[in-house]
């Protein structure tokens, strides 16, 4: 509680804030929300873990007319599909003896390995393309 915001308080506060300095610098603002947690049932279902977070942003983003990349149902989408463990290959998860720096194995179900980095920058220049914005690398 002491680190948190509120949704649709202090945190689409803090999004309007930050995106209205950098728009007064002539920066192009885009809101992507958060990538999905790889949390899933036994039975195989991924579990929504953002609260309200995500659905604050785009209704921050709609309120200021900045387009919004929504991430977290993209993944979540993307997530179901793969399944459990072929998602296993994008994040942060070790089985023990796999490397040497975690010996007894490591799941980190909220950050990524190089290729989730790789899959993750895939989507994100695949939703900038739909929005007809070219990164600047692709120009």
């Amino acid at each position: 509680p002491l680190r948190g915001t509120d949704p649709f308080g202090s945190y689409a506060d803090n999004l309007a804030y930050m995106a209205g300095k950098l728009m007064e610098k002539g920066v192009s603002v885009y809101f992507i929300t958060s990538i999905s947690r790889r949390h899933f049932t036994e039975d195989g279902t991924l579990i929504y873990t953002h609260g309200d977070y995500p659905a604050a942003m785009k209704y921050a983003g709609w309120k200021l007319g900045i387009p919004v990349i929504d991430l977290s149902t993209i993944t979540m989408i993307e997530l179901q599909k793969m399944g459990e463990l072929e998602s296993r290959k994008l994040y942060m998860y070790f089985e023990k003896g796999e490397l040497d720096k975690f010996p007894e194995g490591k799941i980190d179900n909220t950050h990524l390995k190089k290729a989730g980095a790789e899959w993750i920058s895939r989507l994100i220049c695949e939703e900038l393309l739909k929005l007809c914005v070219k990164p600047n690398f692709l120009k």
